[in-house]
C-alpha cells in the first residue's frame, strides 16, 4: 500500500508539472524545417555556405530542443582547394518568462540557446601536379541568443 501511495504521489506531481497554464499549450509540439547556413569555421577557408534540415521538439512552454544536420562547402585560399563539412548537432532553447503576456506568446519570441555539434571535415587540393586530401572529426559547444518571428500560425522565421 505504501508503494502504491508513493507511485500515485509521484505520478500526480509529474502530471501537474506537465500541465501548462498557457492557452496555446506548446509543450509536445513538433516542428520540421530547412536551414541555410553560413560558416566561418576556419581562417584559411573563408566563408562557407550550405544547406540543411532541422526538427524541433518542444518539451514545455519555456523549453524547446532543436536537432539539425547541414552540408557546407567552402574554398581554401582563393580556389587552391575545397573544404566540405558535414555538420550535425542539437540545441536546447530556453524562452524567458517575459516572452509571454496574458498567457499568450509575444509576436517576437526571444530565446537563449546552448548545445553541442559534431563535424566531419574533408580538405582537397586542386593542384594538378600533386593531389592532397585530408579529413578530420571535430566537436564543439555552442551558445547564443535568437528569436522566432511567426509569419503564419504554422510558419515562423528563426534568427
Amino acid at each position: 500500500m505504501k508503494k502504491l501511495c508513493l507511485v500515485v504521489a509521484l505520478a500526480s506531481a509529474v502530471t501537474l508539472f506537465g500541465q501548462s497554464k498557457f492557452g496555446n499549450k506548446p509543450g509536445g509540439q513538433f516542428s520540421l524545417g530547412i536551414r541555410s547556413t553560413s560558416s566561418l569555421f576556419s581562417s584559411e577557408s573563408g566563408t562557407g555556405t550550405g544547406f540543411g534540415g532541422q526538427f524541433r521538439l518542444r518539451f514545455f512552454h519555456l523549453l524547446n530542443s532543436e536537432w539539425f544536420a547541414d552540408y557546407i562547402t567552402s574554398d581554401i585560399e582563393n580556389g587552391m582547394g575545397n573544404r566540405t563539412d558535414y555538420h550535425i548537432g542539437w540545441s536546447v532553447m530556453f524562452y524567458p518568462g517575459f516572452a509571454y503576456r496574458n498567457n499568450e506568446r509575444l509576436k517576437l519570441q526571444p530565446y537563449l540557446l546552448a548545445g553541442h555539434c559534431f563535424d566531419w571535415s574533408t580538405y582537397e587540393s586542386r593542384d594538378l601536379l600533386e593531389r592532397n586530401y585530408a579529413e578530420r572529426f571535430s566537436s564543439a559547444v555552442q551558445a547564443g541568443i535568437g528569436f522566432h518571428l511567426p509569419l503564419h500560425e504554422r510558419v515562423d522565421l528563426s534568427m
